[in-house]
């Protein structure tokens, strides 16, 4: 149930910048899972301001945060499917009095999982696979997200001050108490190590993709120096030990004197980082998605030349990142989709359960409800067995 604080214009626009601050950290503090797929938590922040501050601050926080996954992503569509979460989410709470988390469910099942296909396929271009994947990804982050604001708000409505605590006592059933204690540890002992080993998976394979490269790249390395090459002109690059691997041979500009293969971290506009594996990747700067710059983006290693042929001589060695990227994804959603049963069967036993916990104690609640009233008024107290 909203708990909506009475503040005045200024001090609103002030929680504006204060929430909108905020939900744009959240973002900010990404979790990567997969090439271009991270979570986020924005909805956390924007939850919480809905139930507490009403739904001028956590629409208005929704949307200036969601303006951060243009550089994230690269495209607008999850900007419209966070402000939609926050507006649908934020009229059914104020309307319907219902926990925020089974209503962001609802919305993630009727509304935005159709969204997403829709964008991501039709105007993005990716294929259903990928799509459905990340409307798995997209569901479950938001409704985890609303899950942590729910507990956000229950604390709040727990420690609030105490000249309100007439009307708290209805907000905190224990119903709702047990409900969303139940609910979090089995999505957190369920859902959590399903994240990780996602996100290990791929540092895993891009590790083992590191060493072999760099076991590839050292054996190469040692033939050039031991053949004693009087110059680096007279260098002999290496066959490549994979037909989509490229070599090159650049000097200290990074300029390409020799190569075998495609080389395009030393020859194409681009971005590069090194990965938590150890490897380097190289990404276009072409305006695309994310995750399809990643597809198109290319894993590099390299070494410096022996001294004596000249400062700043290194070899380059390359391999296009597609295909670990379509090994991983051929991977990816059967976790998620188990991450959904968990979340979907957690939600319905949470809630039942949570009812049978403590029908005994709602029933005393209700019974006892303005009993001192009714002793002074002789009205008929009925008390079950």
């Amino acid at each position: 149930m909203p708990i909506i604080m009475n503040t005045g214009l200024k001090d609103n626009y002030l929680i504006i910048i204060v929430f909108s601050a905020l939900a744009l950290l959240g973002n900010y503090l990404s979790l990567p899972v997969f090439f271009g797929v991270d979570f986020i938590f924005v909805s956390i922040i924007v939850m919480f301001a809905i139930a507490i501050y009403g739904n001028q601050v956590g629409f208005i926080s929704a949307f200036i945060a969601g303006l951060y996954t243009l550089i994230l992503w690269g495209h607008p569509y999850a900007l419209i499917i966070f402000t939609l979460e926050a507006i649908v989410v934020g009229y059914t709470y104020h309307r319907y009095k219902k926990p925020l988390v089974i209503l962001d469910m609802g919305y993630w099942l009727l509304i935005g999982i159709p969204l997403v296909l829709l964008f991501y396929t039709q105007l993005i271009g990716l294929n259903l696979s990928t799509a459905v994947f990340i409307a798995f990804k997209q569901s479950l982050n938001g409704v985890f997200n609303t899950l942590i604001a729910g507990l956000m708000v229950l604390a709040v409505l727990l420690f609030k001050d105490s000249k309100t605590k007439s009307n708290i006592k209805e907000k905190t059933s224990i119903t709702n108490i047990h409900f969303y204690v139940l609910l979090t540890l089995i999505l957190v002992s369920g859902g959590v190590p399903v994240v990780l080993d996602s996100y290990q998976l791929r540092v895993d394979q891009e590790t083992f993709l590191n060493k072999s490269m760099k076991d590839f790249g050292q054996v190469s390395l040692n033939q050039i120096e031991g053949n004693k090459y009087k110059n680096v002109n007279e260098i002999v690059i290496p066959r490549p030990h994979h037909d989509d691997m490229g070599i090159a041979l650049v000097d200290k500009n990074n300029k390409i004197i020799k190569q075998k293969g495609e080389v395009y971290s030393a020859s194409i506009n681009g971005t590069t980082e090194i990965l938590d594996s150890g490897i380097s990747i190289w990404l276009p700067v072409k305006q695309m998605p994310v995750m399809k710059k990643w597809k198109e983006g290319r894993y590099y290693v390299s070494f410096p030349l022996n001294s004596e042929y000249g400062e700043g001589y290194k070899l380059i060695f390359e391999k296009p990142s597609n295909y670990l990227v379509k090994s991983i994804e051929n991977n990816r959603l059967r976790p998620f989709l188990y991450l959904a049963s968990i979340l979907l069967i957690g939600l319905v036993t949470s809630h039942f359960l949570s009812k049978w916990l403590t029908r005994s104690t709602t029933t005393i609640a209700k019974i006892s409800d303005g009993l001192s009233e009714k002793i002074l008024n002789n009205e008929k107290i009925t008390i079950p067995d």
